[in-house]
């Protein structure tokens, strides 16, 4: 009997263990099936989570929230004018983010129109969320890239609006 045979499933556990001992990227916490809306909606909800999270103080609880929702690698973006600027990587960046746009509103389109199914939903998945100040008339569409669940990637830029009342038709 070769060596080999016996080795072959010790090495495999030892490589999963080393696996989780060094952080290893954290199994996927969506459950499919879904419709195409409800996961749009609920990573929408996560990218919130996130950003109001990371501009909370540095807490043993915010940052284990921050991990389980950040990739520790994630690109984090954020232009002004026409000067787009990066950030530290993941939860780091995030937090410089959080604190930068000041956001005390958020928006996030509904896909109320989509009733697919989805199988899979684990995968790479975009969405698109406006954080708003509305004290100063500023606005941030980030763009977030979920892989898992968790963000690995939120870039965007930085606005100002303007809003006024309208009568209504009759």
């Amino acid at each position: 009997m070769s060596v080999v045979r016996y080795l072959a499933p010790a090495l495999a556990l030892a490589a999963g263990l080393a696996g989780q001992a060094f952080g290893a990227e954290p199994a996927c916490d969506l459950k499919a099936p879904m419709s195409a809306a409800e996961l749009q909606k609920l990573l929408s909800l996560r990218a919130v989570e996130a950003i109001e999270t990371a501009a909370q103080p540095v807490t043993a609880k915010t940052t284990a929230r921050l991990e389980a929702l950040i990739a520790p690698d994630a690109a984090v973006e954020l232009g002004m004018g026409d000067v787009g600027g990066a950030y530290e990587p993941g939860l780091k960046g995030a937090r410089d983010l959080a604190r930068e746009m000041h956001a005390n509103l958020y928006i996030f389109q509904g896909w109320d129109y989509i009733p697919q199914m989805l199988d899979t939903v684990c995968g790479e998945q975009k969405v698109s969320v406006e954080f708003l100040d509305n004290r100063v008339k500023q606005r941030c569409e980030i763009a977030f890239t979920f892989l898992n669940g968790r963000i690995t990637r939120a870039a965007g830029w930085v606005r100002s609006y303007s809003t006024g009342r309208m009568t209504p038709p009759k």
